[in-house]
Formats: structure tokens, sequence, C-alpha cells
């Protein structure tokens, strides 16, 4: 799933082992330092930012993140008709956080274009992608699986600094069980250190969202009601 690009770090986290790739990224930093210096200087934001094309990958944040969809139809689909919400709280868990593990990769995706769309099958479930606001950068989504569908919206949002940047696809995610019940969630930032120098190193934290926090409380009181 990693491609040979991430291992698990003894003090936590992952760490990036690609050498190859960190010394092509290293490339065009300074570049990337002098136009957010520009940006904000003039108040604009980073994702304003027109960043050199060999560090983007070949998809489109939509299609990064249809991709990562991939463990909801595996989780999801086994606790359709359970009768412990419980059950069906720990598999969304489950599946939140396995996609926050297979969007990862370090190449930046393309920021897609205002009505822009894409559709695609996910373990054989249909999902649909349009972007519909492109500054700020927010995408609407669908996903109809056997016995649960997964709606909902997301902002791309990224902060950078010399050594270290944090991302997030920020919004509320909802499930939706055939039986009617109902689950929101939202995932956790991404905090990569090491950008310029030192161990490059991604964890999952707890920002100024409390994406994680949010996550288990929210669950937790609809489970509880």
């Amino acid at each position: 799933m990693w491609k040979g690009e991430w291992c698990i770090a003894e003090s936590g986290g992952l760490n990036y082992v690609d050498e190859v790739k960190m010394r092509e990224q290293k490339k065009v930093l300074t570049f990337i330092i002098k136009r957010i210096g520009k940006n904000i200087l003039s108040g604009k934001g980073i994702l304003n930012i027109s960043l050199p094309v060999d560090i983007f990958c070949r998809e489109s944040n939509i299609e990064r993140i249809a991709m990562s969809f991939g463990y909801f139809p595996k989780f999801l689909e086994k606790v359709t008709h359970a009768k412990d919400p419980l059950d069906q709280l720990k598999a969304v868990l489950a599946s939140s956080l396995g996609s926050s593990l297979i969007y990862l990769t370090m190449e930046k995706p393309f920021n897609p274009i205002l009505g822009e769309t894409y559709q695609a099958w996910v373990d054989g479930c249909p999902i649909y992608f349009e972007q519909i606001s492109h500054h700020p950068p927010i995408a609407a989504y669908f996903m109809k699986g056997r016995g649960f569908e997964l709606s909902g919206c997301v902002e791309a949002k990224m902060d950078i600094s010399i050594n270290s940047g944090t991302g997030i696809n920020e919004g509320i995610f909802t499930v939706k069980f055939d039986n009617g019940r109902k689950f929101y969630f939202t995932t956790p930032p991404g905090e990569l250190s090491g950008l310029t120098y030192g161990e490059r190193k991604l964890c999952f934290v707890d920002k100024s969202n409390n994406a994680f926090t949010q996550l288990i409380s929210g669950a937790l009181k609809r489970v509880s009601s």
C-alpha cells in the first residue's frame, strides 16, 4: 500500500524512507519558500501558491480521496445489520483511520478545477465526487455501499513552515446504515516534519480543530442517544 516509501517508527508515527524522492523534492524547496513569503505578504493563503510540477502526482485531490475510501466497504459491510451500535462504531472508526493511511503519498495531488467531477468503483461500490468550490477548495461526495451510504463535503487545508507541514481534508463525514443508524466523524490532520533537515516523519496530530476528539466524542454521543 505504501510502495516501500514508509515504515513504522519505533517512537510512533511513520518514517519516510525513499531517499531518492526526498532529494528530488528538496531541490524545489527554495522556490516554494520564496513563493510562501510572497503570498503571506500579499495576504494570500498557502494553497494559492503555484508549485513546480515536479512535486505533483498524477491524480487530482478528489481522485486521491476516492482511492482512500477503500477500507469502508471492507469494514462497514460486516456490520450493516449489527444489533449493537458499538460494533458499527468500531467499524466506522477503523474505516476512517484506514482512509488516512491509504491517502498517504509524498507527492502533492493537483487541485481540482471548479465543477470537476470524478466517478469510480471502490471494491464494487460506486462513488461520485464534484469540486463545488475553488477558493476554498471544497469537494462534495457520495458513496453507495452494500448496506451503507457515505456522504459529505471536504475542504483541503494546509499549513507549512520551514521544516514541517500540516494538512487535512477537513469536513464532517456521514455514514448511514440501512438499519437507520447514522454516524458522523472527522479525520485527524497529518503533520510531516523533516522537510528540510532531520528525519522525515509523519504523525497524525490533534491541532486547532480537535479533529480526533470530535471523531470519538461525536460518535459516542450519537450511539448513546
